[in-house]
């Protein structure tokens, strides 16, 4: 059993998994962030739903950034509290990969552009392949309507993320829009699960999150398309 916490963005996710099966999800968002009020009666919650008590969890995970500064902060002490007060190992996720995982259709051959709103004209973002693995690494980019001309090649891409308003006002048509604006708890069991079984544990006393900071207009990127 395992319990996965996602505080990134305007949504405050608890998820509890038995293996890959889902088991309970408790969610909620709103134009302010209710993280630091809800996130432990969301905890206390998922696990009532699912039946179990915290004794009963044998690890804990959370996305780890970029995305809000305070819910991330909210989101990994309370993870790492988890952590230290059960004796349970903490894995974690980066909040674009946790949007890729998002159960919407994707062909072979087209792209995710997974992506959180950094305000003004910025976004931090990162390709995903429709197999959802990564293409390009995470970085923080200025929306113009050049960014991305040397990575889509006319691919059709699906946007995942909170400021798909904001991009589709500069990028080509070939991008489209989704429902999916947030990262969810409920996503994140595959992706846990695989690193449980490599072991890809975090160092509890030493994990921070991952802040990413700079922004550079025009940054030039290797094409996904090219790997």
């Amino acid at each position: 059993m395992f319990l996965c916490i996602e505080t990134s963005t305007l949504n405050c996710s608890v998820a509890v998994f038995k293996g890959e099966e889902l088991l309970s999800c408790v969610e909620g968002s709103s134009d302010a962030y209710i993280h630091g009020e809800k996130l432990h009666v969301f905890i206390q919650e998922a696990l009532n739903q699912a039946k179990l008590s915290s004794k009963d969890l044998n690890a804990v995970a959370v996305t780890k950034g970029p995305g809000s500064y305070t819910g991330l902060r909210i989101g990994v002490s309370a993870a790492k509290g988890l952590a230290f007060s059960l004796g349970i190992p903490m894995y974690s996720l980066t909040s674009l990969e946790v949007l890729a995982q998002s159960p919407i259709e994707v062909n072979e051959g087209e792209l995710i552009l997974a992506h959180v709103d950094a305000r003004r004209m910025e976004i931090y973002g990162a390709f995903y392949s429709a197999s959802r693995g990564a293409l390009t690494d995470i970085s923080a980019d200025v929306v113009e309507e050049d960014v991305y001309s040397d990575i889509h090649k006319g691919n059709l891409v699906h946007l995942i993320g909170d400021a798909q308003s904001k991009l589709m006002d500069v990028l080509p048509a070939n991008y489209k829009t989704t429902p999916i604006q947030f990262p969810s708890a409920q996503f994140m069991g595959k992706a846990i699960l695989q690193k449980m079984e490599l072991g890809d544990a975090e160092d509890v006393a030493y994990f921070e999150p991952f802040y990413l900071k700079d922004f550079v207009a025009g940054k030039p990127r290797k094409s996904p398309l090219d790997f």
